[in-house]
């Protein structure tokens, strides 16, 4: 299914204004998708790249590592690689921790992320400071139902609208927060402390039902 061009600009503009270290998934329905930002995250062979040897002891031969625009590494994961979800989840904690490359956008074809078991899909998922869709709008709006059910089935109303108030003092809209989702787990982490790791699940797994049930997604 052809993407709105307005859709892709609005993932090159977003990606555009991320300062390293980042790291971000993008997840996108099929490679014909993915091919509509091809000439920005196609292979510069003008530069300087990871060679293979160097990708595989790095990365595992489970990844392609492209030099993108803007000092972006793209690590395309394509539908055999997952496969191992453990070495994937291995992968994902790695860049979080050594914060290598600096800017790492890692892309996943959603539907066959989505059949994963409940448990590798937040995993893969939680060590990203952003998750994007390709389909920009309609994953802005599932983040933030996901966030709102989370919210509100582990802290109740009163506790998610303060959640919510916390985030605006902290200069992030309620509308804003899947633009804006790595502040605002450093406010969840600010008022739970060591519960936010707990509450960021929820939210994961929130996004996975929605997803799994999702027409754009399953069709």
């Amino acid at each position: 299914m052809a993407i709105d061009p307005l859709e892709t600009r609005s993932v090159l503009n977003f990606l555009k204004h991320l300062r390293p270290p980042v790291h971000v998934i993008l997840l996108y329905g099929d490679l014909s998708e993915l091919n509509n930002i091809g000439s920005w995250a196609k292979v510069d062979r003008s530069e300087a790249t990871p060679s293979q040897d160097t990708a595989d002891r790095a990365y595992g031969s489970l990844l392609s590592l492209q030099k993108a625009a803007d000092g972006w590494v793209v690590n395309r994961i394509e539908r055999e690689a997952l496969s191992n979800p453990a070495r994937l989840i291995e992968i994902e904690r790695r860049i979080k921790e050594t914060r290598q490359p600096p800017k790492a956008l890692c892309t996943y074809p959603l539907r066959h992320l989505v059949e994963l078991e409940e448990g590798d899909f937040v995993d893969i998922l939680s060590p990203h400071d952003h998750i994007l869709f390709l389909k920009f709008m309609e994953g802005r709006r599932l983040m933030l139902e996901a966030v709102k059910e989370a919210l509100e089935s582990t802290l109740g109303s009163s506790g998610a609208e303060m959640i919510y108030r916390f985030a605006h003092y902290s200069g992030i809209k309620r509308r804003e927060i899947p633009n804006e989702f790595r502040r605002f787990r450093c406010v969840l982490r600010n008022i739970l402390g060591v519960g936010a790791s707990f509450l960021e699940r929820i939210i994961f797994r929130r996004l996975y039902l929605k997803l799994g049930s999702s027409s754009w997604v399953t069709v």
